[in-house]
């Protein structure tokens, strides 16, 4: 019973492989939801069995889900529990994409970036060796988050730069258009604001014609970044409250936190404090629940500078200590 269990949600999930990031994302995303325990039962038998088969149908819609639904937590035990299990006999294949997978949605989450990166490193290396280009790519672009994390502009642009031609490589529309959001973010780090509007627009248009709100939504919160650093307030309130609208409507958790706090900058800046400070208390309130540990730091700042810039200095030192926890 438990095997012909596994078998049916194991390509039930299959047939959500493509679905998960095109045009029909947002149905494919609440079939899982809506059957998330029968999935878990399946992945769990699949695991401790040994079903390779069940696990490489299970795997990327799963990911997806985790990764979009605001589930980063379980979905980094699930993953790594997996990983743990066929480490040893496992097929390199299938061991390299859990190791991604995993250390792509501990991003949000680890106490230690170290952790992520040591695991992307580790599936890198085995993607490699299997020639798994879209893995490839999705590994440096999470290594290149990383380094934008770090601050490490130049390295995080060698490694996007990496991860964008084995995008295009393999025709990954889908991956293409995330690391060009990402590459974004480096350019208006090194404050290249018009080359960063182009990859936000090429990276929109890529999502759109893919029919990926969740990805439109990504690419115009990098967007509204551009629109700030170039002091154009009121347009960056237009698309990060564009943004916001399709992560609700895809209940794109991580998103809608991300999406709060680019509202929360452009009201700070345009003088609507209390708007401002209702944005900087959902993206906390989101963040927390989602278990976004950087989204909830840059929250806490958030507040911490509102409560400062009204004089309330106590608040502020209380704000200020959490991120500095964090």
């Amino acid at each position: 019973v438990q095997m012909g269990h596994a078998a049916y949600f194991a390509a039930l999930l299959n047939e959500q492989e493509t679905a998960v990031t095109g045009p029909k994302q947002q149905a494919a995303l609440q079939l899982i939801g809506r059957e998330l325990d029968n999935i878990r039962t399946a992945w769990t038998t699949a695991v401790n069995a040994g079903l390779i088969t069940y696990l490489e149908q299970l795997i990327n819609p799963l990911y997806h889900f985790f990764r979009k639904q605001g589930h980063p937590r379980e979905g980094f035990r699930q993953f790594g529990q997996a990983a743990d299990a066929l480490r040893d006999s496992g097929p390199p294949d299938l061991l390299a994409r859990l190791l991604i997978c995993q250390g792509r949605l501990g991003e949000h989450i680890s106490h230690d970036f170290a952790v992520s990166e040591r695991l992307l490193w580790e599936g890198l290396a085995l993607a490699e060796r299997e020639q798994l280009v879209v893995e490839q790519a999705l590994a440096l672009d999470g290594l290149g988050l990383l380094a934008l994390m770090r601050g490490d502009l130049a390295q995080a642009a060698s490694y996007l730069n990496d991860s964008l031609a084995l995008s295009r490589e393999a025709a990954a529309a889908w991956m293409e258009a995330g690391t060009l959001v990402l590459a974004a973010w480096v350019r208006s780090g090194e404050g290249e604001w018009e080359e960063a509007k182009a990859a936000c627009r090429q990276a929109i248009a890529i999502h759109r014609q893919a029919g990926n709100e969740s990805g439109v939504a990504s690419a115009l919160t990098a967007l509204g970044q551009v629109y700030i650093g170039l002091g154009q307030y009121r347009e960056a309130e237009k698309v990060y409250a564009e943004a916001f609208s399709l992560c609700r409507q895809n209940n794109h958790r991580i998103g809608e936190g991300q999406a709060l706090t680019g509202l929360f900058t452009a009201c700070y800046q345009i003088g609507e404090l209390a708007q401002a400070a209702r944005y900087a208390q959902e993206s906390l309130a989101v963040n927390r629940d989602v278990g976004d540990r950087l989204g909830m730091a840059i929250a806490y700042h958030n507040l911490g500078f509102l409560a400062a810039s009204n004089g309330r200095y106590r608040d502020a030192a209380a704000h200020y200590h959490q991120p500095l926890a964090i």
